[in-house]
């Protein structure tokens, strides 16, 4: 499924890349490396048309004889079917498209980070170091968290990343070593489309940009382990599976928050807010279905008496909960993120 570049990346032993090729790693010169394009479209359009536990045969047959990817002959039909069968295996046999697909059916909005898959690989084969090693995947993190809160694009990530893997290359290969000084020249010298956002543009996004319930809910669930991480939280343990998104302010608000009139450009402002991180905390999905569309004075009794997370609890006291409340707290978590997720600084 994940090829590299050269047969260095497993150079060594031929057990090593029997190994390695036994589990779904392509050790030649064709694959994600070296493709100017993973064809996550068509990729998107295979998985779609079928099922997980699909077989080997039942990729090659949506392809070339159902033409789930809508080619136009049958020589673009075996051309798709080779190359999709080249970058990812498409065979349940091997164990890497299995994690794979398994993760795809998972996270659907995660998908286009899959592509940073094997620039992690790169950087655990080439970098011997484990503390050089985290410093640079922290960097990488940070990029990729910092560019998700901005809601800045994916579509490229799948060229961006083995650019990132090519010049690291050039680098080992002319200076013998890469580390985080190695990554952050790369991504200082992207374009402004693949920019890593400055601190002032992240603290912004937090106050302007809304995110999907479950982006939110990941990056919300960082922070949360960030805050319990000293050790004197009563709630020492967590699980992102336990938790939803809620709206601290109700997607419908309009019914039991209205407590004076509004003009309809008040009502948009408010709006806007709704979906940003400032509006958003984490509680249990049973506690979620409980509050729904409830007047604030009701929610923050019900978060009182079943929150303990320190994203919501030192909120519950505020007499109203408005934009300007919202505003605030999303300033509060910024800093936190920050601090996470420091741009250039993170790992350094």
């Amino acid at each position: 499924m994940v090829a590299y570049p050269s047969t260095r990346m497993f150079e060594g032993t031929v057990r090593e890349e029997g190994l390695a090729t036994r589990f779904g790693f392509r050790c030649g010169e064709r694959g994600t490396h070296g493709s100017r394009s993973i064809m996550l479209a068509e990729l998107r359009q295979l998985l779609a048309a079928t099922h997980i536990g699909a077989a080997y045969e039942d990729y090659r047959v949506a392809i070339m004889e159902e033409n789930v990817l809508g080619k136009g002959t049958a020589s673009t039909r075996l051309w798709s079917w080779k190359k999709l069968r080249e970058l990812y295996g498409l065979d349940p046999s091997l164990a890497v498209f299995r994690c794979f697909r398994e993760l795809w059916e998972t996270d659907a909005a995660g998908r286009p980070l899959l592509a940073i898959l094997p620039l992690i690989l790169y950087v655990y084969k080439n970098v011997s170091s484990s503390e050089k090693r985290s410093d640079m995947l922290r960097l990488l993190e940070s990029y990729l968290v910092r560019r998700n809160v901005c809601r800045l694009t994916t579509k490229n990530y799948n060229v961006l990343f083995i650019q990132f893997i090519q010049k690291l290359e050039t680098i080992r290969r002319e200076s013998g070593t890469i580390d985080i000084e190695s990554l952050a020249k790369i991504i200082r010298e992207c374009d402004d489309t693949n920019r890593m956002p400055t601190g002032e543009e992240f603290g912004n996004a937090f106050l302007q940009k809304a995110l999907s319930n479950q982006n939110a809910r990941e990056i919300l669930f960082l922070i949360a382990l960030r805050q319990l991480s000293g050790g004197l939280a009563d709630l020492p343990k967590m699980s992102l599976e336990n938790y939803s998104v809620e709206h601290m302010m109700p997607m419908k608000w309009e019914a039991n928050w209205m407590d004076r009139g509004m003009t309809p450009q008040e009502k948009a402002d408010r709006n806007s807010k709704l979906g940003t991180l400032g509006n958003l905390t984490l509680v249990t999905k049973r506690l979620n279905s409980k509050m729904q569309n409830a007047a604030w004075s009701e929610k923050k009794k019900h978060l009182k008496n079943y929150s303990r997370l320190p994203l919501t609890v030192p909120y519950l006291d505020k007499e109203k909960w408005d934009e300007v409340t919202i505003d605030e707290r999303a300033q509060e978590l910024a800093k936190v993120a920050e601090a996470i997720w420091g741009g250039m600084r993170s790992g350094m």
